[in-house]
C-alpha cells in the first residue's frame, strides 16, 4: 500500500500475492502517508513493528492493550526502527451518567453479541468526568496517546449532549498531557 501511495506503477510478487503495474489515483496529497495498523495477534504485532508509523486498538481495555504496546515497541527495536510514542491508539465508549442507563444497557448487550468480548463493562465507561478521565489515564499509562472515543447516546441531541460534555470537561484535563514513554518535558 505504502508504494501505491507514492509510485505511479507497482509490481509485487509474495507468498500470497502478485501485481503488475497496479495503480491507485488519485494518490493521497499528504508524503509518506502514515500508515497505522490494527489487530492484536503476533502476526500484527510483527506488521506494525516492519512497516507501521502507528498502531491502533481494537475493543480492548488498558490492561489488554498495555503488552501489545511493549510487544510492538520490542519487536520494531528488533527490526532497527521505532515507532513515535504519540503513534498508539486505543479507543472506547463512554457516558455520562450511569450504566444502568438504557443506552449504555444496549451499548453492553450489543458488545456481549461480539466474539471474543469477555467483558463488555471494561470496553464501556459511563459515570462523571472524572471516571472518564481515569479510563484515558489508565490508556495513557499503557502507551496510548490518541483516542478514539464514541459517546453513547439515545439520540441526536443526547449524541451532542455527550460530545460537548467530553470536549468541555474532560479533553482540556489532556490539553497538554504527553506520552508517558515520550519522558520529562523540556
Amino acid at each position: 500500500m505504502a508504494r501505491l501511495w507514492s509510485e505511479d506503477r507497482v509490481t509485487f510478487e509474495g507468498k500470497h500475492y502478485r501485481y503488475v503495474d497496479a495503480a491507485i489515483s488519485p494518490r493521497p496529497v499528504q508524503q509518506p502517508l502514515p500508515l497505522w495498523i490494527g489487530g492484536s495477534s503476533e502476526a500484527a504485532i510483527r506488521r506494525t513493528a516492519r512497516v507501521g508509523t502507528g498502531w491502533l486498538a481494537g475493543l480492548q481495555t488498558p490492561a489488554q492493550v498495555a503488552p501489545i504496546v511493549r510487544a510492538i515497541r520490542e519487536k520494531a527495536a528488533e527490526y532497527g526502527r521505532a515507532i513515535d510514542d504519540d503513534h498508539y491508539g486505543a479507543g472506547f465508549s463512554y457516558r455520562f451518567g450511569s450504566a444502568e442507563d438504557p443506552a449504555v444497557q444496549r451499548q453492553l448487550a450489543a458488545l456481549a453479541r461480539l466474539p471474543g468480548v469477555a467483558d463488555p463493562a471494561g470496553l464501556v465507561v459511563a459515570g462523571s468526568a472524572d471516571d472518564i478521565a481515569r479510563r484515558i489515564e489508565e490508556f495513557i499509562a499503557a502507551g496510548i496517546s490518541k483516542f478514539v472515543v464514541r459517546p453513547i447516546a439515545s439520540d441526536d441531541a443526547d449524541l451532542m449532549d455527550q460530545t460537548m460534555r467530553m470536549l468541555e470537561e474532560v479533553v482540556p484535563r489532556f490539553a497538554t498531557a504527553r506520552p508517558a514513554a515520550a519522558g520529562p518535558r523540556a
